[in-house]
């Protein structure tokens, strides 16, 4: 726990005391990448499966074998990318969970009654987001573990239909 405590102190995630510490959180400069990567990677497994369904798109037959393996690089892309997203995201939800939420002295000032309401929901707001996210990366890596070994990797019809709900 040694490393990742002094990676923690060192980036000051969740410290939020300005000018005296890190004032701005580093997750937001992080979700960029994995955020354009992984929409890439499923618009492509999209037009991949949608081109090999209906011959109107015929005319996109010869790029499939591009527009999949671009599809499968950012797939990778996308998952080696979202790892700092996820650990930053994880610690500096942790930090507003142990503060209770985000502007908290702000919240008890303009809502005196409800602000517990207000701070727990954003926790819960901010645990669904990163729910959601995992599940992203989950339909990625199953993605990426299952068109490995396919040629030019293309995907599946099972994946082009993940794809298209992703």
């Amino acid at each position: 726990m040694g490393v990742l405590s002094n990676l923690y102190d060192t980036v000051e995630l969740g410290h939020f005391d300005w000018p005296f510490r890190n004032s701005h959180p580093v997750h937001p400069a992080t979700v960029h990448f994995p955020l354009t990567f992984l929409s890439t990677a499923y618009t492509l497994d999209t037009v991949y499966g949608v081109a090999n369904r209906y011959r109107a798109l015929a005319f996109l037959t010869p790029f499939l074998g591009d527009i999949s393996r671009l599809g499968y690089l950012c797939h990778i892309a996308g998952l080696v990318t979202s790892l700092p997203s996820f650990t930053s995201g994880s610690a500096e939800l942790w930090e507003l969970y142990k503060k209770g939420g985000i502007n908290q002295k702000d919240k008890k000032l303009t809502n005196p009654n409800y602000h517990e309401d207000i701070n727990s929901r954003s926790i819960k707001i901010g645990l669904a987001h990163g729910a959601l996210n995992f599940v992203a990366a989950g339909v990625s890596t199953y993605a990426v573990w299952t068109r490995r070994m396919a040629p030019s990797f293309a995907p599946g019809r099972a994946e082009s239909w993940f794809m298209a709900k992703a």
